[in-house]
């Protein structure tokens, strides 16, 4: 496998190899100090050569249909860690990252982040993401969210999901896949159409998002064991297929913990309450989605009127198939 040389050198054909890694660190390691920015500058290397074959094969493998999920407004898209997989499957470990043009900038609830995506030491792509404060997101979420917008943006120059820009593939997958419902507003706001999954779309538990042929995650098994072994019934605890098993960041888990001690909860009794609603024993076992499902659940347990607002969030999720009564 050949590529260009790292850190814009004009070769056009280094070896990526072990040998060539080590080049490029003992290169980086004898600049002074002073001479690596704050933030990222310049567009070194951009489109010195082509990446290797192996690699653009990787970034151009047509996108998984069950791995796609969907907001509400319709609106379809990969999960971030998606695309870092793509990226480290294509390049390898330590060999790509975003690195910031400047500091975050947050206005109005709106997180804002310059990233600039550099591979093997070489430009590639630069963008601006965005990820608007809601239902009591921290602001490292939030700046998370921002990163993984940009590294989408970035992702495209790159051809990774370019299906996903196709107005033709999308209405596709949406007939494939999705299933719209009317809903009416509420306290005189116009109604709109409310876009989900389907039930059912294929053993998306097996694959590892963004990593094809991957196996299932022992704690998904576990997971279901611990369902099992509880004894509830399957329309209770079947749990919805576009879950990617995806594991929630530190900073989520952090947010749910920090949500259980406003409610006065002690380490046993929310052991309990994750043991009973989803299978497990600690927030750390939890996916990304049930990690949400989890936090929106007890910041409904935190207002004023609680039995009213946890009974209807609680009621909603396990209707969804995404909570367990």
């Amino acid at each position: 496998m050949t590529t260009a040389a790292v850190n814009g050198a004009t070769a056009p054909e280094a070896a990526l190899t072990r040998a060539g890694v080590e080049a490029a660190r003992a290169q980086i390691s004898q600049q002074p100090a002073a001479a690596v920015p704050q933030y990222a500058t310049g567009f070194e290397g951009a489109a010195a050569a082509p990446f290797p074959a192996e690699a653009a094969a990787v970034l151009a493998a047509p996108v998984d249909e069950r791995e796609v999920e969907i907001r509400s407004d319709g609106i379809v898209y990969l999960p971030g860690v998606a695309y870092r997989r793509i990226l480290t499957r294509a390049f390898g470990a330590g060999a790509w990252a975003l690195l910031p043009r400047g500091p975050s900038r947050e206005r109005d609830g709106l997180v804002i982040y310059h990233g600039a995506l550099f591979v093997l030491g070489r430009f590639v792509s630069e963008a601006v993401g965005e990820c608007q404060t809601r239902n009591g997101m921290s602001y490292a979420s939030s700046l998370e969210g921002a990163r993984t917008d940009a590294l989408t943006r970035c992702c495209k120059d790159l051809g990774v999901a370019t299906e996903l820009w196709d107005p033709a593939w999308r209405e596709q997958w949406l007939a494939k896949y999705a299933t719209k419902e009317w809903r009416d507003g509420k306290n005189g706001e116009r109604g709109k159409w409310h876009w989900s999954l389907k039930a059912a779309r294929g053993d998306i538990g097996a694959r590892n998002v963004g990593g094809h042929d991957a196996p299932k995650a022992e704690a998904a098994t576990e997971t279901a064991a611990s369902v099992a072994a509880a004894g509830a019934g399957p329309a209770e605890t079947k749990v919805a297929n576009h879950d990617t098993g995806v594991a929630p960041s530190d900073g989520e888990i952090m947010e749910l913990q920090r949500a259980a001690v406003a409610l006065g909860w002690k380490a046993p009794q929310a052991k309990k309450w994750l043991a009973k609603h989803f299978g497990v024993d600690s927030a750390n076992a939890l996916t990304k989605r049930q990690a949400g499902d989890a936090l929106e659940l007890l910041k409904a347990a935190a207002v004023d009127d609680m039995d009213a607002t946890y009974g209807q969030v609680f009621d909603r999720l396990v209707a969804e198939g995404r909570v367990r009564r």
